[in-house]
């Protein structure tokens, strides 16, 4: 019988037969624990670490995009933001463009993003048209952001509007 297991089978009897832990095994199996748990401990700990915030959802940041006296209705107004905001540890500003309008009648603004679904290229208004066009892979979008034609599979991004002391702010 192997002393090195705690449970043996003895062929003679054919039953199973308890086999005492000596200190040897004990030790070695507490040593092994403690050191694993450590391990564990102290890798998680180094992970959360080079992690940092990045894995939080962050909630949307209220933009500025001008006053409303300055974005009369029945028009589409190209409008371009900035604003600071923190990316895990560092602080950095984005930017971005965007079309807002606001139809006769109405007191809320449509703020749409500028960015094509498709692969990124910034759409333009075609006034006389009437809908905006994606010059890169002649993608066609609806006033509302819908796809009309082209190789965008998705409508363009809609944020949320809401009027301020005046000023429209759309939540990016």
């Amino acid at each position: 019988m192997d002393n090195s297991q705690d449970i043996a089978f003895a062929e003679d009897q054919k039953i199973w037969v308890d086999v005492s832990l000596g200190r040897r095994r004990f030790l070695q199996w507490g040593l092994f624990s403690t050191v694993g748990l450590t391990a564990t401990s102290i890798g998680g700990f180094f992970l959360r670490y080079l992690l940092g915030n990045s894995l939080q959802i962050k909630a949307g940041e209220w933009v500025d995009l001008g006053a409303v006296a300055d974005l009369p209705s029945g028009q589409i107004h190209k409008v371009t933001y900035s604003y600071q905001t923190t990316d895990a540890w560092k602080r950095i500003k984005r930017e971005g463009m965007l079309y807002t309008y606001r139809q006769e009648g109405h007191d809320t603004y449509t703020a749409l993003d500028a960015t094509c679904t498709h692969l990124g290229c910034l759409v333009r208004w075609q006034e006389a048209a009437g809908h905006f066009s994606c010059p890169c892979h002649e993608g066609t979008f609806t006033r509302d952001g819908l796809v009309v034609s082209g190789a965008p599979t998705k409508p363009l991004r809609r944020y949320v509007t809401k009027i301020e002391n005046g000023r429209l702010l759309a939540e990016i």
